[in-house]
């Protein structure tokens, strides 16, 4: 099941790219201040029409309602649903091509467990790639198994999608300056090595790169013209309950791809 939580009413681009990926989708809209109580009614008067009028409602499958915050709202009826995959148009600024995640579509990848494919403006390619980025050092204590779901998730995509499945580790050198020459690229040649060993991934699609992760993430991703880039996010602080990563924080603004974001499966 896949399950579109859409606040937006124009979200023709964001229904025509979650059609493809699962049979079955659920259409929902979720109103958040008070004085939307009356117009969240008015709309279950009208089911089918107006705002949730989109190709996924021919299967019959939409719910409207209230909640505040609204993306709790949204987390729990995906774990009512059961969902697969929850789906959230970005917006973005013409003027600097900069993508604006709303407070919502930041909770929700926060906090929320279920994979959250963030849907930008651009078109999908007709030779379609999926880039998966893995972490498989584990920096900053991400788990083992969060590689390993990413690829799970970039895979199944990439299958729904006809797509191709390309994975990508960036490292970068030059953090360990005083390191014998060659001994980093080891490191993360042999972790990589290790972590792709079980799937089965051309060798031309497995790309070892020596960059920072977020600059490797956008230029590698512009360069592959690639579709939709998955990526690893988890818990960062107690405090906030899930500050997510400083390279997956910094991609969702910067990289113009989609993005699917996975969780441990922990979470």
């Amino acid at each position: 099941m896949l399950a579109r939580f859409d606040g937006n009413p124009n979200g023709k681009k964001l229904n025509a790219k979650a059609k493809p990926l699962v049979p079955i989708g659920v259409s929902l809209w979720i109103g958040e201040h008070p004085w939307r109580r009356g117009l969240c009614a008015d709309r279950k008067s009208r089911r089918g029409g107006g705002l949730l009028h989109t190709a996924l409602v021919s299967d019959g499958l939409n719910e409207i309602g209230w909640g505040h915050p609204r993306y709790e709202e949204i987390i729990n009826k995906g774990k009512e649903f059961d969902a697969d995959l929850i789906v959230q148009h970005c917006r973005v600024y013409a003027k600097i091509e900069h993508y604006h995640l709303t407070h919502d579509s930041w909770e929700l990848v926060r906090r929320c467990p279920i994979p959250v494919l963030l849907v930008k403006n651009g078109e999908w390619g007709s030779d379609m790639t999926v880039m998966a980025a893995v972490d498989p050092m584990h920096s900053h204590n991400k788990p083992e198994s969060l590689d390993n779901r990413v690829i799970d998730a970039a895979s199944i995509a990439a299958s729904q999608l006809g797509a191709e499945l390309h994975v990508v580790h960036a490292y970068a050198e030059t953090a360990r300056p005083f390191a014998v020459a060659g001994t980093i690229k080891s490191e993360h040649s042999k972790a990589f090595d290790a972590l792709l060993k079980d799937y089965s991934i051309d060798k031309d699609h497995q790309h070892l790169i020596d960059e920072t992760p977020l600059y490797a993430l956008k230029e590698y991703s512009e360069e592959s013209n690639s579709d939709i880039v998955v990526m690893g996010a988890i818990s960062r602080s107690r405090l906030s309950e899930a500050l997510i990563g400083i390279t997956t924080d910094a991609a969702l603004d910067y990289i113009k791809k989609d993005l699917l974001i996975v969780k441990p499966a922990s979470m």
